[in-house]
């Protein structure tokens, strides 16, 4: 667990006129230091990494060690789930082509059986994450002559064996960890708390005003820790070719 404060700044002129009028002052600076503060907790969810790049030293890699829900070593060991070899000349689902159909729908399908098979048969996957191109190639890609894409009958196919509807989470923050030629991860779990709890302290908001030169500034705090994987077990990463 450790703390980030963020900032932001009203001028006396403002605060003067806030007082005068009785119209509390400009709301824009505290509405975006809140989304500041959630896009710190999407990132540590992610990654542990609060940067646009997402490996061991990329921006604003604050050196503590921190993983997320598509990061973790405990997971990679648990087993790595390598994409199907198709047709085209890659595997990234962004450009599968109609021959790659029931190759990607089994690249799906090996994927939510690891955790399965790994946790000796305690852990269905009921979540897959995934970047936003390859959520848009599987409702783009289908076979001819045949009105399902891959999404659709993928879900339909997940549901029969999970007994309800599975969930898909498009995160564009796994567009570019997969360590396949950095390329999309793709991640399968159980949302059941064995599998992996999220770690948080207090909501985001205003603790204190205090003077600065010429002005007053707001100071917010955000507590929180990002996710600690519990059992490895019930999750599986599968990596895609850039």
């Amino acid at each position: 667990m450790f703390e980030i404060v963020n900032g932001y700044k009203y001028w006396n002129r403002e605060l003067i006129r806030a007082a005068v009028t009785g119209i509390n002052p400009q709301v824009e600076r505290a509405l975006i230091q809140a989304q500041a503060a959630e896009e710190f907790l999407d990132a540590l969810v992610a990654t542990g990494l609060v940067g646009s790049k997402y490996g061991a030293g990329g921006e604003r890699d604050m050196g503590l060690g921190l993983t997320g829900l598509a990061n973790d070593p405990n997971v990679v060991a648990d087993g790595l789930v390598t994409a199907t070899t198709k047709t085209s000349t890659t595997t990234s689902w962004s450009t599968a082509v109609e021959a790659d159909y029931g190759k990607v729908l089994d690249d799906l399908h090996k994927l939510i059986s690891v955790p399965y098979v790994r946790s000796k048969e305690r852990h269905r996957p009921d979540t897959i994450l995934m970047p936003l191109d390859e959520m848009v190639a599987l409702n783009r890609l289908r076979p001819s002559n045949y009105a399902g894409n891959a999404l659709e009958t993928f879900e339909r196919e997940w549901a029969k064996v999970l007994g309800k509807p599975g969930r898909f989470i498009t995160w564009e923050r796994l567009k570019n960890i997969g360590s396949i030629s950095n390329g999309p991860r793709i991640v399968a779990l159980t949302s059941k708390k064995s599998v992996a709890a999220r770690i948080k302290g207090k909501e985001y908001g205003v603790d204190q005003v205090r003077e600065v030169t010429r002005g007053y500034e707001a100071n917010a705090s955000l507590v929180t820790g990002g996710v600690r994987i519990l059992d490895s077990s019930g999750i599986a990463y599968l990596d895609l070719a850039a």
